[in-house]
């Protein structure tokens, strides 16, 4: 014979009863997950079972039935129901388990009932015997606490190798309905102490940096640390950057500080310049870890603004123009800055500071302005090319150019398409061309995208220079370079020199190229005079 069983797991909380457990045909051995764990000493032990979990609360909700019914043999001899109460039960309360048989839709024959007074935790068990056997037909109990209440069905099948139906077998086996077994409540096994926190000791110590020159550190620790420091240093005496005086019973080990660079004795910002943090705990606890200033040099960046802006200009007009070099701390700073015209140096200074040489904790060598005018000359060439150049003390350099025209200016479009077996391409971009004499330069910035199956998009953004000539039945250009990523607009331009008609202050024109592999691509120019005319 076996022993099987089914626990009913109750947890009593604010004022309500809730259950554990998960339906199932067998449970492993042991106390259910959810459920107090019983006494080593307890004379009842969980075997062989089954699990259900079902919940009470204490609305009064009356004959909630838990689902699905349990199956048993007529191999069990025992059945025993389990209930996990909370802390919140109050002593002297009383969990009643009442057996009944069941017979056709709703007639129930009481077996019999525990009554068992429980207390705060703990399990309570009520168990049915059957020495014989479980007799074959449906069963439930009937679990209250208070005025809620929840039945749980069971039945009983008659076991492989048993008779056929329990109506022919009765007369021949001696199975029993369940009858009055143990029932008992186990108090909760007291819980052991949580063991006595160990010496301060530090876990961890890492650095970090802000790139605008604020260095930062934490630390963690465990064990009883009753204070904790953090301290940074450059070339001067540690600084304490954070600290915890008195660190109270639950208070998260861990501790975080930052400070500017500068603002520590000694301190440098210049790339390279060590940063040494130093973590502090009670009981001799500490930790040492150094972070390295990087080197931002590769941010350097120049930019010219001018007004009017690029575009056609007159003989004798006024170019206002304002030349800019910027570096992202930390770095070693900005050399100089560079205007000039066509090639031909306008302006030089130096950065905001004026230092020849980097300077820790010198915000003004991070960049350098200046402000200036060119006059466009009666002579002035077709195209002026007008740069900021800034060079860092590192030797990095960057470099932002504007244009302005004075003779023929032609402005327009540029749209490209590529269909292919595969893939299809749309670009579309602005064109300028500067006419000096008849030499043409200029170019064109377009942007788009292509798709591939299975429909992955490609964005493409670039530019095209093109120079050639200008003569009485228009443009003949070619591709000089090529910047970014650029498809479309690009391979339809494979010919050494291209023709765009003119007619009077316009200019038209559209290329077909069919590639190797089948592709075709398709370029169309439109474009009209906008500066001086022929």
């Amino acid at each position: 014979m076996r022993v099987r069983v089914f626990v009913l797991t109750l947890t009593l909380v604010a004022g309500a009863c809730s259950s554990a457990g998960s339906p199932g045909e067998e449970a492993a051995s042991g106390s259910p997950d959810g459920t107090a764990t019983m006494d080593e000493d307890a004379p009842f032990r969980l075997s062989d079972g089954a699990l259900l979990g079902a919940m009470l609360t204490t609305d009064a909700v009356q004959d909630v039935v838990a689902q699905p019914d349990l199956v048993f043999t007529t191999d069990d001899t025992e059945v025993a129901a389990i209930v996990s109460l909370g802390e919140e039960v109050e002593e002297g309360s009383t969990v009643s388990f009442t057996w009944s048989s069941l017979s056709g839709i709703d007639e129930r024959e009481a077996l019999f009932t525990h009554d068992v007074q429980v207390g705060p935790g703990g399990e309570v068990v009520s168990v049915g015997v059957a020495e014989a056997g479980l007799a074959p037909g449906r069963y439930e109990v009937a679990v209250e606490l208070g005025e809620a209440s929840v039945l749980l069905p069971f039945r009983v099948e008659v076991a492989a190798g048993g008779s056929a139906t329990a109506s022919s077998a009765e007369a021949v086996e001696d199975w029993e309905v369940p009858s009055p077994g143990e029932s008992s409540w186990y108090e909760p096994t007291p819980t052991a102490p949580p063991p006595p926190p160990g010496p301060c000791e530090i876990a961890g110590l890492t650095t970090s940096f802000d790139p605008m020159r604020t260095a930062e550190a934490s630390a963690t620790w465990i064990g009883e640390c009753s204070t904790m420091a953090l301290e940074a240093a450059v070339s001067g005496p540690p600084t304490v950057i954070a600290s915890l005086a008195t660190i109270p019973a639950g208070t998260p080990a861990w501790i975080h500080g930052a400070i500017d660079l500068c603002e520590l004795p000694g301190g440098s910002d210049l790339p390279g310049a060590v940063v040494r943090w130093t973590a502090t705990g009670s009981e001799g606890a500490s930790a040492s870890a150094t972070y390295t200033v990087p080197d931002l040099g590769e941010t350097l960046m120049a930019e010219i603004a001018s007004v009017p802006d690029p575009g056609h200009v007159e003989p004798g007009q006024r170019i206002a123009l304002r030349g800019m070099a910027m570096v992202m701390p930390t770095a070693l700073g900005v050399r100089e800055l560079t205007l000039s015209v066509n090639g031909e140096q306008l302006e030089r200074v130096g950065n905001v500071s004026e230092t020849s040489s980097p300077e820790p904790c010198d915000d003004g060598r991070y960049g350098a302005v200046t402000y200036t005018h060119y006059d466009v000359p009666q002579d002035a060439p077709a195209l002026i090319e007008i740069c900021a150049h800034a060079t860092g003390f590192d030797g990095t350099e960057a470099e932002h150019c504007v244009s302005f025209s004075t003779g023929q200016t032609w402005t327009g479009t540029v749209h490209a398409t590529s269909r292919g077996s595969a893939c299809e391409g749309v670009e579309d971009g602005t064109v300028t061309l500067t006419v000096a004499g008849t030499d043409v330069t200029g170019g064109f910035d377009a942007s788009g995208s292509y798709t591939c199956d299975p429909g992955i998009e490609t964005p493409t953004s670039g530019s095209v220079r093109l120079s050639g000539v200008l003569d009485e039945e228009g443009f003949s250009l070619s591709v000089d370079a090529t910047d970014g990523f650029l498809a479309s607009s690009v391979v339809c331009l494979v010919e050494e020199a291209f023709e765009i008609p003119v007619t009077g202050d316009t200019a038209s024109a559209s290329f077909h190229t069919t590639a190797p592999s089948g592709d075709v691509y398709d370029c169309t120019f439109q474009l009209e005079r906008t500066g001086a005319s022929a």
